[in-house]
């Protein structure tokens, strides 16, 4: 089996777009707006997230915290492989 090996603003990368997706989506579905509205608030939030160096390590460590046990991380180079086999539970 071929190990996919992910770096961790890939990872960081994943879980923004998701966040982004997720407030896009609930910001249409909860107000009156219109697509493009939902989507530039939660292009604009994301930014502000970014854009705030304390508010992305708080990101990071709850990212990197939430998938604990899913990774094998290597101390001296700071690579992380992801370890999920096809068809496994999570």
């Amino acid at each position: 089996m071929k190990v996919q090996e992910f770096d961790r603003s890939s990872i960081l990368d994943v879980w923004l777009d998701g966040f982004v997706s997720g407030l896009s989506t609930a910001a249409k579905n909860f107000t009156e707006c219109s697509a493009e509205q939902a989507d530039e608030f939660a292009h604009m939030v994301a930014l502000s997230i970014t854009n705030d160096p304390a508010v992305m390590e708080t990101v990071r460590r709850e990212v990197f915290e939430r998938l604990t046990g899913m990774i094998d991380a290597n101390p001296a180079t700071k690579e992380m492989k992801l370890n999920i086999s096809k068809g496994s539970g999570a």
